[in-house]
């Protein structure tokens, strides 16, 4: 079975190409983040999480993503994610 990976924003094709030779990919591709609920329930069976830095990934979120085993952030530091 192949991993589920959750991509918060729109990121160049190439990338996305790459990533779908490895898991099935749900993008979102809205101009703006997810709203929290929205991204709760799009983290249903996901194992993977890739986030921009103003992506806010809190516990609620982490919560949510029950089958997640990674997350990737696209950014220089971790403020985002809640690490604790």
């Amino acid at each position: 079975m192949r991993p589920s990976v959750l991509v918060t924003r729109r990121l160049p094709r190439d990338a996305v190409t790459l990533l779908e030779t490895v898991a099935d990919v749900d993008m979102h591709d809205g101009e703006f983040r997810l709203p929290p609920e929205e991204l709760q329930a799009r983290l249903a069976g996901k194992q993977g999480l890739l986030v921009l830095l103003d992506d806010r990934i809190d516990r609620a979120a982490i919560d949510a993503g029950g089958s997640l085993k990674v997350i990737a952030n696209v950014a220089v530091g971790y403020d985002n994610l809640d690490v604790a």
